[in-house]
């Protein structure tokens, strides 16, 4: 656990022994608790999939990243709405736990027209029937064949302009995420892979997209993710909201592999 995480539960252990303590005192202490519990969590689900990710020369490259997607204006809002859709041909997983495998697959054949098979793959990536593929073995895997690829943090990125500069540039995305909310799982929830193949920005209906001036009441813009599945009963693609995609990533690490 982090130095945070030890010093608010002493102040919390000591509070409660204070005859005099406020209950607000407490309730502060608890909640001050809980957010740092869960952020140590993350950090240790991260660091799990993605062991190089806090290193400082890994954080580097994260932070050169942002800094190509501000200097080429994919952090800024669009002024109209906007869409790239890549026709990314859906292919089955062969196993239940060959999801990782089946998305580099999709992701190496319709950049190169080719790929290894989803058992090579599967070798190359470690992947086991236990815990499937950790996303740095995934992306390793990935650039050998598609170099360019990073695994990044939905915390420290701008996620609609690092897939859309991706896609724009004729690289799918992959990711890792937990189904609960997606389309043909009715709740059912694991963690798996998807590639990312569209993004759209979508400006309400009371705003003119081409001078971008409010008509109305304002609304706020809408962001939507396309994929491709690669489980067999949902086999193809798919289209969710920006909550749902964003939200279903998170819930697995918050990792996506792009460009």
């Amino acid at each position: 656990m982090s130095i945070a995480y030890n010093a608010i539960k002493l102040m919390l252990r000591e509070a409660t022994m204070m005859k005099r303590t406020s209950v607000f005192t407490l309730v502060v202490l608890t909640l001050l608790l809980s957010v740092v519990t869960g952020a140590d969590a993350l950090a240790d689900e991260i660091t799990r999939h993605a062991p190089d990710y806090y290193k400082p020369h890994y954080q580097h490259l994260v932070q050169l990243h942002n800094q190509e997607i501000a200097a080429q204006g994919y952090d800024m809002v669009p002024l109209g709405s906007e869409s790239v859709l890549l026709p990314v041909t859906p292919i089955e997983q062969i196993e239940t736990w060959w999801c990782g495998p089946a998305s580099l697959q999709m992701v190496i054949k319709y950049v190169r027209g080719t790929s290894p098979s989803q058992a090579e793959l599967a070798t190359y990536t470690k992947t086991t029937e236990l815990g499937g593929a950790i996303v740095l073995n995934m992306v390793s895997v990935l650039n050998d064949y598609v170099p360019g690829y990073k695994h990044l943090s939905l915390n420290d990125i701008n996620f609609y302009g690092t897939v859309k500069r991706s896609l724009q540039n004729n690289r799918p995305a992959i990711y890792h995420l937990k189904t609960r909310d997606l389309p043909g799982y009715n709740g059912s929830d694991y963690g798996h892979y998807v590639v990312g193949n569209g993004a759209e920005f979508r400006w309400p209906d009371d705003v003119d997209p081409d001078s971008a001036d409010i008509l109305g009441p304002p609304t706020p813009p809408e962001y939507w993710y396309t994929y491709v599945d690669p489980w067999g009963p949902v086999l193809g693609q798919h289209r969710v909201s920006a909550d749902v995609m964003e939200l279903s990533i998170r819930r697995n690490a918050g990792l996506i592999i792009s460009q």
